[in-house]
Parts: structure tokens; C-alpha cells; sequence
């Protein structure tokens, strides 16, 4: 199977909210090896997401941190320019924050919108706060996500991550 081929399947499952399935690929896949550049880029990407909505933070942290190694190889291209870099770089950093248990580098990346809002760095933010029980914090994170989603989410799972905030948002209120 090609790399293409692998990130599509991978996305369908994370897309389907099956984090535990694509876990089971991911890391199938990552053992065998693949190409480097932007394609592996976008494959740890989806490893880190994987393995953090699956509980495993300290490898969905060095999973983004390998994919930051691996961006940084990739040349500014036509079809990928430094804009793409930045929100690609940008979503990297708040998975490797998310699995660091970094809520305050979260809460940076997620309110610096200069260049472009991140929803997803509002969404990791509003997981962490709920994991410890900050239901405040949480419930104005979802909000501001399911505001900014989908027009700014990356995440293969944005469609299940929208669904956990607004019934996150829904019993808060």
C-alpha cells in the first residue's frame, strides 16, 4: 500500500472516531517503515492523533515531534507553501503539547491567531481541561472550537471531536 493509500484509510478510521482501529494500523504501518518528508509528515500526524485519543500521550508527543523533524525537511513548494507549513507546524505543536499535558502552551498556541485561528489547538485544550475535571476551562475551549470548526480543524477526527464539544458544551449549560 502506498503512503497516499495508508493516510486515506487512516483518516477514514480516525474520521469515524475509531481511534483504537487506526491505532492498530499506525503503528503496523510505522513498524515497516516509510518514505520521509511531507507524506511521513502527515502519517505521524495522524500516529500522534491515534495514540492520543487512544490515552497514550507521551507517544502521540514524540509521534508530533518526529512529524516537526519531518516537516522541516520538506521544501516550500507551489502546492505547499509557508502558510501550510506554519498551520501544519501549528497543529503539530498542539498535539505535542496535548500529550505533554502542556495546558498553558496550548492556550498560547490556541490564542495566537495572527496568521490563522487553530481549532484544533481549542479543542486539544478543551480535552486536557476536561481529563482534569476544569469544566470551565473545557466548556470555553469547545465552544470557541465548534465556533472556528470545520473551516479551521486539521484533525483527522474533527467530525467526532465535533460531536464530543457540542455534547460537552450541551450538559454544561
Amino acid at each position: 500500500m502506498t503512503t497516499a493509500a495508508a493516510i486515506v484509510l487512516v483518516g477514514t478510521l480516525l474520521g469515524r472516531g475509531d481511534a483504537a482501529g487506526a491505532l492498530r494500523y499506525l503503528e503496523t504501518v510505522d513498524a515497516g517503515g516509510l518514505t520521509s518528508g511531507r507524506q511521513r509528515a502527515l502519517f505521524l500526524r495522524d500516529l500522534a492523533e491515534a495514540r492520543l485519543f487512544s490515552g497514550d500521550l507521551p507517544d502521540a508527543a514524540s509521534a508530533a515531534e518526529n512529524a516537526t523533524t519531518e516537516l522541516a525537511q520538506e521544501p516550500v513548494t507551489p502546492q505547499f507553501r509557508d502558510d501550510d507549513r506554519y498551520v501544519f507546524q501549528r497543529t503539530l505543536d498542539a498535539l505535542a503539547a496535548a500529550g505533554h499535558d502542556d495546558p498553558p502552551t496550548l492556550r498560547r498556541l490556541a490564542t495566537d491567531d495572527a496568521r490563522a485561528p487553530s481549532a484544533d489547538a481549542w479543542y486539544l485544550l478543551g480535552w486536557l481541561a476536561e481529563r482534569h475535571g476544569e469544566s470551565a476551562t473545557a466548556y470555553e475551549s469547545f465552544s470557541t472550537f465548534l465556533t472556528l470548526s470545520p473551516r479551521w480543524a486539521f484533525l483527522r477526527e474533527s467530525l467526532e471531536m465535533r460531536r464530543h464539544a457540542a455534547q460537552s458544551t450541551q450538559q454544561a449549560s
